[in-house]
C-alpha cells in the first residue's frame, strides 16, 4: 500500500471484527484499515491463496462488517 497513489494513509490492525463459528462469538482482527483519495474507507487482508478459502467465516464477517458501513473490502495475496 506505500506507493499506492489511491491510498492517503492506512493503519495495521485497527479493527476488529466479530463473527460465530460454530456458536461461539469470536473475534478477528482485519490486516488494514485504509483511506483512499476518494474519501472511502476500506479494510484489506493480507493473506497467502491457501489460507482465503480456510476461514470462510471470517471472510463473510469481514465482508459484511465493511459492506454495513459502506466501506471496500479486499484481500491481497502472494499473487496480486
Amino acid at each position: 500500500m506505500d506507493g499506492d497513489p489511491e491510498v492517503e494513509w492506512f493503519q495495521y490492525e485497527a479493527v476488529r471484527v466479530p463473527y460465530d463459528k460454530g456458536g461461539v462469538r469470536r473475534y478477528t482482527v482485519v490486516d488494514f484499515l485504509v483511506k483512499y483519495r476518494n474519501g472511502i474507507p476500506g479494510l484489506v487482508e493480507i493473506k497467502p491463496a491457501y489460507a482465503v478459502t480456510r476461514s470462510p467465516e471470517k471472510i463473510q464477517a469481514i465482508e459484511s462488517f465493511a459492506g454495513e458501513k459502506g466501506w471496500a473490502y479486499g484481500v491481497l495475496t502472494e499473487s496480486e
